[in-house]
């Protein structure tokens, strides 16, 4: 029973990010002094990071592991990939330029102040 519950709260939890406690006990069959419990407990699995408010007696969902991992996951994992790989290429563009700015700074730096004048053409940034 006790997973049941668990696979019945994720399903919960992947489709709604605040959940009250008044909707866990009727889906879940529970007692009204055993939400919390069974909440730290779920947590504790990893499968579902959520808050408790007790004020407002309800469940506030972060993430959730999916019930069952379909094409639907398959799809929003490769969305998700592919735009960390977008941004990652991004980030390194942008370190690369910053870097070879910075090269060119102080090598510009040095022989400006020397009074020598330096050609570009050879100079291999990517060091």
């Amino acid at each position: 029973m006790a997973k049941m519950r668990l696979l019945t709260f994720m399903g919960m939890a992947v489709e709604f990010k605040e959940i009250s406690f008044d909707t866990m006990q009727q889906e879940l069959q529970l007692e009204e002094d055993q939400v919390e419990a069974f909440v730290i407990d779920a947590v504790r699995t990893k499968m579902v990071y959520c808050k408790i408010d007790q004020t407002q007696r309800k469940v506030i969902v972060s993430h959730s592991t999916h019930r069952t991992f379909g094409k639907q996951q398959w799809q929003q994992l490769y969305d998700s990939l592919s735009s960390w790989k977008g941004n990652l290429a991004t980030v390194k563009t942008s370190l690369q330029t910053d870097r070879g700015r910075r090269i060119l700074e102080r090598g510009f730096g040095r022989n400006f102040m020397k009074g020598e004048r330096k050609q570009l053409e050879g100079t291999n940034l990517e060091d």
